[in-house]
């Protein structure tokens, strides 16, 4: 579901979107762990489509209008089987959000659940510890989840969705620093805080050097 439109007066804010109806989802049966990489995060139709709209561009416009505009059509999918989808997902935002998790100790990290300036409430996507590992899957969807993953199988997945944005956003013309790196560790803990795409230290510049 698209969000509504933002005042024009004031582009540095946005409206928070309303739950969505839930899509393409289908009850888990199978409780074990499932084969490495069978979780996915993919998108198709990235784009900022609403900043010409705001009359900014992708080096002009603030940090929290890329988040909001910066968009694509993304799904979550186990094996053959499509958890949930959003056409239209702030999904910078959700990798800065996910870049920022991967980033913590492996005692620190908790369940993660997507706070987004974007829906009423979080959680459009989740990723919860289990037994046998760790599920994927949405408040919007509560019957539907992936099968549990090992932490070795979906870390790397979840930091591929996060370095395929990172990309992309580049493809806008600016820096994807706002979106943190990300560089493997050998026992894949993935604590490490990767340089920006220009070499510099992650920090919120947009613009390259």
């Amino acid at each position: 579901m698209r969000r509504q439109p933002v005042p024009e007066a004031h582009p540095e804010q946005g409206e928070r979107r309303p739950v969505p109806a839930v899509t393409a989802v289908t009850a888990v049966t199978a409780v074990t762990a499932m084969p490495h990489g069978a979780v996915r995060f993919t998108h198709r139709n990235f784009g900022a489509p609403d900043l010409a709209r705001r009359g900014v561009t992708a080096a002009t416009a603030p940090l929290s209008v890329l988040l909001l505009d910066i968009e694509a059509d993304l799904a979550v999918t186990d094996g053959d089987r499509t958890v949930w989808r959003e056409d239209a997902f702030p999904v910078a935002e959700l990798a800065r959000a996910l870049a920022h998790w991967l980033r913590l100790p492996d005692d620190e990290r908790e369940d993660f659940a997507f706070d987004s300036m974007s829906y009423d409430v979080p959680g459009a996507v989740l990723i919860t510890a289990a037994d046998g590992g760790w599920r994927v899957g949405s408040v919007f969807a509560p019957n539907a989840c992936a099968a549990p993953s090992a932490w070795t199988d979906l870390r790397p997945v979840v930091a591929s969705f996060v370095e395929a944005i990172r990309a992309e956003v580049r493809t806008l013309g600016i820096a994807p620093d706002f979106v943190p790196a990300l560089r493997s560790d050998p026992a894949g803990n993935g604590t490490g805080i990767g340089a920006g795409v220009d070499g510099s230290p992650d920090d919120e510049r947009r613009n390259p050097a």
